[in-house]
Formats: C-alpha cells, structure tokens, sequence
C-alpha cells in the first residue's frame, strides 16, 4: 500500500505527506493547500500549532507539511 500512495504521490495524482513510521497518509485537499499558501503569503508567518489544528494531526506532522509547501512552491524568506 505505501508504493502505491508513494507512486500517486510522484505522479501528483494525490497530495499529501506518507508518515512512514506511523504507516499513515494525511491527505491535503487542493483547497486545504491553497488555503495555507495564501496564509503564508498574505499573512508573512504561519504558527505550526494553528495548523496542526486547522488539518487534525501532529504538530511533527504539521511541520513536515511545511516543509514540503516551502521545497514545491520554492518560498523564500526566514523560518523559526
């Protein structure tokens, strides 16, 4: 099952983040992933708390969700 979600991932036939020692797959919808852009964007900062809530995971999670919308969309800026 993880080749699989990991293939659709490579594909960018689903969007998420494959926890591989929890063995779970959180799913972030388009619109969750627009959501948090322009949050970045327009607000300049992002609390890694509020979004563990806003998406119902781990705040270890949470930042690994970051990391990877920092890494695709290329980001710039200071990250604390």
């Amino acid at each position: 099952m993880i080749k699989l979600i990991n293939q659709y991932i490579d594909e960018e036939r689903i969007y998420g983040i494959l926890d591989q020692r929890d063995q779970m797959f959180y799913y972030i919808s388009y619109e969750m992933r627009e959501k948090i852009l322009s949050k970045i964007q327009n607000e300049g900062i992002l609390k890694v708390a509020d979004l563990a809530t806003m998406l119902d995971m781990s705040s270890e999670i949470a930042i690994k969700v970051i990391y990877k919308l920092i890494s695709q969309f290329q980001i710039k800026g200071s990250f604390s």
